[in-house]
């Protein structure tokens, strides 16, 4: 059975001509995983200025050239939230969400595991197709790059013109990395790490657990046997140098 899943969005932008403030209102946001294919049905309102102080032909041309700007500007999806130098990458996280959720595996912190094992094979996937300098670059931007006010100055959802106002804050070129285990986010690198050093033998160890497990087991613990048995070391001692790795590749694609 196919589940078909409808949203319908309202999504206001355009410039307060008493205060020449842009302003963007969207009813709700959409995700970074959203492909172009689900916009289905598209309404604008488009509102058109007229003067009797300018010749008639200046101005329908100027309205064609503008109209065809802010249309793209206004439909295209980039714009929504997500920024075009990020949107639609990351592999396809949601697919395989959809195809995790779906089996039956005898792990105990499914939540945990699920976002753990989702990365985990979409990492690989971005390695095998684009290499692994992917997933940090992508990281990198939406960690230090995009601002979390969808009106910060450092972004341009619309075609602002110059000289108008914009409120907000821009992105924090100077956060933290915290890598934590216990974590999704955090256990998402530790796990990367382990398959950059031991590659397709650390896939068949946590492929090995997961599929020949007679009874039910965590997931963390999972992931710990798997890279205890590829590195040949404790995982208390694997995990402190695997996040100072991780924390030193990310860094040296902070901006």
């Amino acid at each position: 059975m196919e589940i078909i899943w409808q949203m319908r969005v309202i999504k206001e932008d355009g410039l307060n001509l008493d205060t020449n403030k842009g302003f963007h209102f969207i009813q709700s946001g959409l995700t970074e995983q959203v492909p172009p294919g689900a916009f289905r049905d598209v309404e604008i309102t488009y509102p058109m200025f007229y003067t009797r102080k300018k010749p008639d032909e200046e101005q329908i041309q100027n309205l064609q050239e503008t109209f065809v700007s802010n249309l793209f500007h206004i439909y295209d999806p980039f714009t929504w939230i997500g920024r075009r130098n990020n949107r639609f990458r990351g592999g396809f996280p949601n697919e395989l969400r959809e195809s995790v959720e779906k089996r039956r595996f005898r792990v105990e912190d499914r939540e945990w595991f699920n976002t753990v094992f989702v990365d985990f094979l979409n990492d690989i996937a971005q390695i095998r197709a684009l290499g692994v300098e992917e997933i940090y670059e992508l990281q990198a931007i939406s960690r230090w790059k995009n601002s979390e006010n969808v009106l910060g100055e450092g972004l341009d959802l619309l075609n602002w013109r110059k000289g108008e106002k914009r409120d907000g804050e821009d992105s924090n070129p100077d956060a933290k990395i915290w890598i934590n285990y216990e974590q999704p986010w955090g256990a998402r690198f530790i796990v990367l790490d382990a398959y950059m050093r031991y590659l397709d033998r650390f896939l068949d160890a946590v492929k090995k657990r997961l599929l020949e497990s007679k009874t039910r087991i965590s997931g963390q613990d999972l992931f710990k046997d798997a890279i205890e048995e590829v590195s040949g070391v404790p995982f208390e001692k694997y995990y402190p140098k695997a996040k100072a790795a991780q924390t030193q590749m990310m860094e040296k694609y902070r901006p």
